[in-house]
């Protein structure tokens, strides 16, 4: 499969909008000690910066932060070697304190590599991560178990994919199945067919719902808890959609949840008879910087 394939206009249009975003933001830093140079390359990832209580946002137009330590600013960056620059400012005091943590977006294995290896405290770096697309686990993981550096997972439920509203479904034939009518699951669409196609889905989504009838609980919550599981995985992001699909019950049972030998042994043995993404796709994030 190509891999442009995978990436619908949308994707498209939204990487050449977060590099006018880099534009945008890079031109507003000042008098910062450190700064995350990029080298300009046809390549796409995101910085996130937490920042005090009361301080200027680095890069961004905002002035007070409610809280401190819980606002993430995050630009777009292209890259493929990092450099480090550090400047001095006429006004170090205003540069004390402003930055507090640096976390990541898509940075693949390699580049993660090289921006700690150049002394930046990195505490997290979120990726794509669900049963079909095991990618982290393969080269990732192990970095970030040497470093301490935790994955925050994102399409953990592959858009909705993952829940018993596409179960036993056909999608190749016309109104027969629930409708891809949102770019996530369009998006997540193309990673299944990348992965092993809708037929080896429907086995994944029969085993994890034999699991989830066992545990009382639904297929979303087993796709999680069995991420949540894995190596480095600090925790995974549920898009909820206030009034329409909030998920709050399926979210609590997620706590509750224990999956045991059994369980992981079914759902590992179905997630290995599709595709190698890393060999099909690349590394975390390659399917937006191949755009």
């Amino acid at each position: 499969m190509d891999d442009k394939s995978l990436l619908s206009p949308f994707s498209q249009r939204y990487s050449q909008a977060k590099c006018r975003l880099q534009e945008q933001t890079l031109s507003r830093i000042e008098s910062v000690e450190t700064v995350l140079n990029f080298h300009t390359l046809p390549r796409v990832n995101n910085a996130c910066l937490a920042v005090d209580r009361k301080k200027e946002v680095v890069g961004g137009g905002h002035r007070s932060i409610p809280r401190p330590f819980r606002t993430l600013l995050k630009w777009p960056t292209e890259l493929l070697d990092v450099e480090i620059t550090t400047r001095r400012s006429s006004h170090p005091e205003q540069v004390a304190g402003k930055i507090r943590t640096v976390a990541l977006t898509n940075f693949d294995t390699e580049r993660l590599q090289i921006i700690l290896e150049n002394g930046i405290p990195v505490v997290s770096n979120q990726v794509q991560h669900s049963i079909v697309d095991m990618r982290p686990q393969q080269k990732m993981a192990e970095l970030c178990q040497l470093t301490g550096v935790k994955l925050i997972t994102y399409g953990t439920v592959m858009g909705g994919l993952l829940s018993e509203k596409f179960l036993d479904t056909h999608l190749s034939i016309p109104f027969a199945g629930p409708p891809l009518n949102t770019p996530s699951l369009q998006k997540y669409k193309r990673m299944v067919d990348a992965w092993g196609g809708w037929s080896l889905f429907q086995t994944l989504l029969q085993t994890l719902k034999k699991v989830a009838s066992k545990h009382g609980v639904s297929i979303p919550t087993v796709a999680v808890k069995y991420i949540l599981d894995q190596t480095a995985v600090a925790g995974s992001m549920v898009v909820v959609r206030l009034g329409l699909s909030e998920h709050i019950q399926d979210t609590n049972a997620i706590f509750s949840l224990v999956l045991d030998e059994e369980d992981v042994s079914s759902i590992l043995e179905v997630s290995r008879r599709g595709k190698d993404l890393l060999r099909v796709i690349g590394d975390c994030g390659d399917e937006y910087r191949r755009a």
